[in-house]
């Protein structure tokens, strides 16, 4: 097989691409920072010219702005295109044929993220060739990085964690190859590479260690011409990042944006009142470490990429044991993957998708280690070979479940027919960002948009509810599956539901809101339902709930977890025990308290 590397980008290209519209038209995955400002810049440049390309931090996104910027062009293309297909006649009519159907924005900006994300085996391809190994071993790399289960499920959504790690991977390919060539042009590429990924997402930044590092190795090497010359080169990739990811701290200086606040009650945020240290526009770093998080995050690592870690994490040493371009591989392969390994297994904040770097890095001593397994043939090679296949079942598994239909959409389906056409329902879910997208009648936004002049800034109306109450004005009947929802954890904070967490004035029981409200039914999304802040619904539902009906991702049973489709908390079963995505949405009819305490 003379190109092996075809192969494996076409196997991994189906993978991400594979499922890519999942749960569109609605919008169930929290991938909107790029699009949003995205089309927010749109809407910005037709009032205020160039000036609006480049918004504040914190105004639509708190990401740096290269994926806004590529997405931009990608929804002008859409909109050009159906110009010129007479699907709309202008900008209005786009603007609403978005807003009806979010896949004309959304659909283009997960294929982008996807296509980025095939940087990552392209650049750990070209890494194991700078290192001298042979075209199988490469490819392997390139196989078992790409295949990161991780990997596939962030290239199936529009955040920036896949580009920013494909840029990564191709930072690292471009700054083996300077440490090979020695030249300013080969640093200089590098460092545009490195400017990208920081451009991408903040964490980006940590990809300029790989051409500082070639820099100053070429320096001790006696490459004295390139103490200066290289300067140049090295700056563009600052100057890339800091005009494309982060322009707004040029418009509108450095304290542009917001940064990560922690504040509230009982079973709110684990760093309530922690002030960021490091803070770059709206992302801040506290650097606060410790190992109580240490087992689940580990656990959660291991259940995502149980291959790359039974292999990459002993294939370290193989690595850093061979003789060809030793040096190199310690500095630029094995040191990198480890000082991500450690930082975010023990940053108190760190989630598992916080270790993809270390994850990708590990393909290049996961290959040595398959490789080495497999000449010793016999046990040995049938082990590597189901390690190799395991992150191909476990993406493909994963695809396969992203391509049903989400436990929302049933819920649309089958909760609503259970609900009287006169039910108060109080509808759960994380602000409604998690509950199922149920048409909301007016008669009670009409009564939200009151308590929102009471506390109008907790309180607040999304697009989608704007409209409702646009047609109302205009004499427009609501549909017939439209119910009067209380979106209760808007009233609380972190979707925690003690009364310290109550949001508009002095404590309050959950109980006594949803009398105050006349609720008199309520669905329950649980995506964590033994979280410790959940407990105030159960006992109130233990105490006035008759279950009526539910959906669960996982069928007839309850879920431990239902966190599908996003990051779940150990793969390597739960996509097994899941059939669908979606969290499990239960629907409570409530007793009167009165009854309830006979």
């Amino acid at each position: 097989m003379r190109h092996p590397l075809r192969y494996v980008l076409l196997v991994l290209a189906l993978l991400y691409a594979l499922s890519l519209d999942h749960g569109l038209p609605n919008r169930y995955v929290p991938d909107d920072h790029a699009v949003r400002c995205a089309l927010g810049m749109a809407q910005d440049f037709s009032e205020q010219g160039l000036s609006g390309l480049v918004p504040e931090s914190g105004r639509y996104t708190i990401y740096p702005y290269l994926l806004p910027y590529l997405d931009l062009a990608l929804v002008g293309g859409v909109y050009v295109g159906g110009r010129a297909t007479g699907a709309w006649g202008g900008t209005g009519e786009f603007r609403e044929a978005v807003f009806d159907d979010p896949t004309y924005a959304w659909l283009p900006a997960r294929m982008l993220s996807a296509l980025l994300a095939l940087l990552v085996p392209w650049g750990l391809y070209r890494s194991a060739r700078e290192l001298r190994r042979s075209r199988g071993e490469a490819a392997l790399a390139a196989l078992l990085g790409g295949s990161s289960l991780v990997l596939v499920l962030y290239a199936h959504t529009s955040r920036p964690w896949a580009a920013m790690l494909g840029l990564m991977c191709l930072t690292q390919a471009l700054s083996l190859r300077a440490m090979r060539k020695g030249s300013p042009r080969s640093l200089g590429l590098a460092s545009l590479a490195a400017g990208l990924s920081a451009s991408a997402f903040t964490l980006g930044l940590a990809a300029f260690a790989f051409p500082f590092v070639a820099w100053v190795t070429l320096l001790l090497r006696g490459r004295r011409a390139l103490l200066w010359r290289a300067l140049p080169a090295l700056g563009a990739g600052l100057l890339v990042a800091a005009l494309v990811g982060y322009p707004y701290m040029w418009m509108h200086g450095l304290e542009s944006g917001s940064g990560v606040q922690y504040s509230g009650g009982q079973g709110t945020a684990p760093m309530e009142g922690a002030t960021p240290d490091v803070e770059v526009g709206g992302l801040a770093f506290i650097p606060q470490f410790g190992v109580d998080g240490l087992p689940a995050k580990a656990s959660a690592w291991f259940g995502s990429e149980p291959a790359l870690l039974l292999l990459g994490l002993p294939g370290l040493f193989l690595l850093a044991r061979r003789r060809e371009r030793r040096l190199d591989a310690l500095l630029l392969a094995v040191a990198p993957a480890l000082c991500f390994m450690l930082l975010f297994l023990f940053y108190e904040l760190g989630l598992v998708r916080y270790l993809m770097p270390a994850t990708a890095l590990l393909g290049l001593p996961a290959a040595a280690m398959s490789s080495a397994l497999a000449r010793r043939g016999g046990a040995a090679r049938v082990v590597a070979l189901l390690l190799l296949a395991l992150p191909l079942v476990q993406a493909a598994r994963l695809d396969q479940l992203l391509g049903r239909q989400d436990t929302r959409t049933l819920a649309v389906e089958q909760l609503v027919a259970q609900l009287p056409e006169q039910a108060r329902v109080a509808v759960d879910g994380m602000g409604s960002l998690y509950a199922p997208p149920i048409p909301a009648h007016p008669e009670a936004l009409l009564e939200l948009g009151a308590a929102m002049l009471e506390a109008p800034e907790v309180l607040w109306l999304n697009r989608r509810e704007q409209r409702v109450l646009q047609l109302h004005d205009a004499g427009v009947a609501p549909p017939a599956n439209a119910r009067r929802q209380i979106p209760v954890s808007r009233f609380w904070r972190f979707d925690s539901y003690y009364p310290s967490d109550y949001l508009l004035g002095a404590s309050t029981e959950l109980g006594d809101f949803f009398d105050a409200w006349r609720v008199d039914h309520y669905i329950q999304v649980d995506r964590l339902p033994d979280e410790a802040r959940r407990a105030p619904i159960t006992e109130l539902m233990a105490a006035r709930g008759e279950l009526i009906a539910e959906v669960s991702p996982t069928g007839d049973s309850a879920p431990a977890v239902a966190e599908l489709p996003t990051d779940m908390q150990f793969a390597l079963t739960q996509l097994w025990a899941y059939e669908r995505p979606g969290p499990w949405v239960r629907l409570w009819r409530l007793k009167p308290a009165a009854e309830s305490q006979r």
